[in-house]
C-alpha cells in the first residue's frame, strides 16, 4: 500500500508540475505540500463515498478529479491561500 500511495503522489507531483508551484509559490511549500497529502489520501482511499462540504461524494469520482489535476487549479488554491481559504477547504474535504 505504501508503494501504491508513493507512486500516486507522484503522479500527482507530476501532474501539478510540483517543482514549478515550489519555485513560484516558494513560501507557501507547506500548504502545496499539505495539498499534495490530502489528494494522494483521497485517491488512495479506499472508502466508497467521502465527505466534502458536508455531503458524501464518490470516491471514484473524487479520484478523477484530484489523479488528472493539473498546474493551473493548484496554483488557483494556492492564491486562495492568501485569502485564508486554504483553511475552510481543508476543514470541509475530510478523509478518514
Amino acid at each position: 500500500m505504501l508503494e501504491e500511495r508513493a507512486a500516486y503522489s507522484q503522479l500527482i507531483r507530476d501532474n501539478i508540475d510540483y517543482d514549478y508551484l515550489i519555485e513560484l509559490h516558494s513560501s507557501d511549500t507547506g500548504q502545496i505540500d499539505e495539498l499534495v497529502s490530502l489528494m494522494t489520501d483521497v485517491v488512495c482511499s479506499t472508502k466508497p463515498t467521502i465527505r466534502v462540504n458536508g455531503e458524501e461524494m464518490p470516491q471514484q469520482f473524487l479520484f478523477d478529479i484530484f489523479s488528472f489535476a493539473n498546474v493551473y487549479g493548484i496554483r488557483a488554491i494556492v492564491l486562495f491561500t492568501e485569502e485564508k481559504i486554504y483553511t475552510w477547504l481543508r476543514q470541509f474535504v475530510t478523509v478518514t
